[in-house]
């Protein structure tokens, strides 16, 4: 355990980073004492929680002596930090537990929505690309439709120009071969 120590509001936030797994602990005494509550009432809220999982680590104080330190979860740390009732506690402890409190609120709020903002802003920016993607795509189709368009108009163009010329010729034929029975009939007649 590598400890770290964090300057906060003039004291030291005491924590512990568990090197193998990357799990980081925090030492609950100093943070108690720095509050102004009682350590031993505090000790045994959190021993009796099941929902906390402490852990008892040793340190070397200023003093160069060791001692074991109570240690949370940083992630649980808030959990007890909202344990402590405000209205139960002494009036002079009452506005540091609360801005203790408000910085865990702070805190979480902070994370959470620069989490879900940066989740949403990545989540819009993913659709925006895809919809770009498609819009670029349908450009492409439509354009590619357009140039079969005009290709199909030109071919149906010539269709029609064939069209007119075979029946201008089925005409002309139709017509010399009226001629032709008719020249033929004249013929049987005067013969």
């Amino acid at each position: 355990m590598k400890e770290i120590r964090i300057p906060f509001k003039g004291w030291d936030l005491i924590t512990f980073l568990n090197e193998k797994d990357g799990n980081q602990l925090v030492a609950v005494r100093p943070i108690a004492e720095a509050i102004g509550v009682g350590w031993g009432s505090q000790w045994r809220k959190i021993q009796k929680n099941p929902r906390f999982s402490c852990i008892d680590i040793d340190t070397t104080g200023k003093d160069g002596k060791t001692y074991t330190m109570l240690c949370l979860p940083v992630k649980q740390l808030n959990g007890w930090l909202y344990g402590i009732n405000a209205n139960k506690v002494k009036d002079n402890i009452r506005p540091k537990l609360l801005q203790f409190q408000e910085e865990c609120h702070m805190a979480i709020y902070n994370h959470m929505s620069g989490s879900a903002n940066s989740l949403v802003v990545e989540t819009l920016m993913s659709i925006i690309k895809e919809l770009k993607v498609t819009n670029q795509r349908q450009s492409e189709e439509i354009r590619d439709l357009k140039r079969e368009n005009q290709h199909l108009a030109k071919d149906v163009k010539g269709i029609q120009e064939t069209l007119t010329k075979h029946n201008r010729m089925l005409g002309l034929e139709a017509s010399v071969a009226g001629k032709r029975l008719a020249a033929a009939r004249h013929l049987k007649i005067v013969s």
